[in-house]
């Protein structure tokens, strides 16, 4: 006989062993699939946590570049704010009969011009008169009759940029009717 009749006939002699040879070789097909679906997932659920890390690396540079870009925007205005007080107290004292001068309305269309380039940047001015004192933003450099804790007037304005502080109000605080406190006491 030939090996190909002699290896059917054998088969069909011994169908249980057939058998168990295809169910051993299912069995190991079927752990290294389950070992593959294992590791797919793992790799998986690795892209998935690298996606997630990029992203919040993403989020976390472009806070940061924010900040950067406020603080260098605030640092550039802390630089001209002087100017912009010196000329908005100019317009204050400005005697009454040469309020309506051309000069003097230039004055003030140059204040106005600032205070928009302000605004444009995100600088903006901290609120003080009739507001509460808050230590954060105001720093008192005197006290008057008035309501207690209450900003009376400003007497330096100040600004934020964004969330940071360029630099604080300084104002007058109502005392409440109450004798103010020197700067001994206040230590």
């Amino acid at each position: 006989m030939t090996d190909r009749k002699m290896h059917d006939k054998e088969g069909s002699e011994h169908p249980e062993g057939n058998q168990a040879k295809s169910d051993s070789q299912a069995e190991n097909l079927n752990a290294q699939l389950a070992e593959e679906k294992k590791r797919s997932e793992e790799y998986l659920d690795s892209l998935k946590r690298a996606r997630a890390e990029f992203v919040n690396y993403k989020r976390y540079i472009e806070q940061e570049r924010n900040i950067q870009s406020d603080m260098a925007r605030g640092n550039a205005f802390m630089l001209v704010l002087p100017v912009l007080d010196d000329l908005e107290r100019a317009l204050t004292s400005v005697p009454a009969d040469i309020a309506g001068q051309p000069f003097i309305e230039g004055l003030d269309l140059i204040v106005r011009k600032f205070q928009a380039i302000l605004d444009n940047q995100g600088v903006k001015a901290i609120p003080a008169a009739g507001e509460p004192f808050d230590s954060r933003l105001h720093e008192a450099v005197a006290c008057e009759d008035g309501p207690e804790g209450i900003i009376l007037h400003e007497a330096r304005r100040g600004y934020t940029v964004g969330d940071r502080i360029l630099r604080t109000s300084l104002v007058v605080v109502g005392n409440g009717n109450q004798p103010c406190r020197s700067d001994s006491d206040m230590r």
